[in-house]
């Protein structure tokens, strides 16, 4: 109990610290409050927040959630990152945090997978956007107009992954987390790699309602 209560407080100054951060920036957001460093602060306070089934802090994780949404994912389901930085690689970086915090949600019956921002956009609609790529039906040359020098840096030293056509196995995760929100993404999931990773087997074993 006494180790529950620690952890519980721990939690609790965690999640409150983020919130008060993401509450107190201008609107419209931009720069990282926009990018896949929001999309992991909206993962950690909704984690966070069903961890410890506190409501008041859940229902700012959902508005935070739905926020990001709207401002991270276009109508057409492309990402602010994916606009900026010209890579799928980024893709993946923005919505594998936000189907964890899905997948937080899913396990208290909440189901964020089609909460629509007010510029019409899911996080299903992104999802449904990579999945041509991750199948192979699309394919995308990484980092080729990213508006980020050092990303042309990185190109021309030849780094692995910062040129050349985007892997679609560098998805799999991300659609083996999201088979667990919805099966429709088990095929994907399946096609990129057999089993899902090991961690994810243990977590969570079962596959979507």
């Amino acid at each position: 109990m006494k180790t529950r209560n620690a952890a519980n407080a721990f939690i609790t100054k965690l999640v409150t610290g983020y919130i008060a951060d993401m509450d107190k920036q201008p609107r419209p957001l931009t720069g990282t409050y926009r990018n896949n460093w929001q999309s992991h602060r909206v993962k950690l306070v909704a984690m966070g927040a069903f961890t410890i089934d506190d409501r008041k802090l859940i229902n700012a994780a959902q508005r935070l959630f739905v926020e990001h949404i709207g401002d991270n994912i276009a109508p057409d389901g492309s990402t602010v990152d994916f606009a900026e930085r010209d890579a799928l690689h980024y893709v993946t970086y923005d919505l594998q945090p936000l189907v964890t915090a899905a997948l937080a949600a899913r396990r208290h019956n909440r189901n964020w997978l089609p909460e629509r921002a007010q510029s019409g956009a899911t996080l299903a609609d992104a999802l449904n956007w990579l999945t041509p790529y991750a199948l192979g039906a699309k394919i995308h040359d990484e980092f080729v107009k990213s508006s980020v020098p050092f990303d042309a840096k990185r190109r021309e030293a030849g780094l692995p992954g910062f040129s050349g056509q985007w892997d679609p196995k560098n998805a799999a995760e991300l659609f083996h987390l999201a088979a667990r929100l919805d099966g429709r993404y088990a095929p994907v999931a399946l096609r990129l790699a057999p089993t899902p990773p090991a961690w994810l087997a243990v977590c969570l074993p079962l596959p979507a309602r």
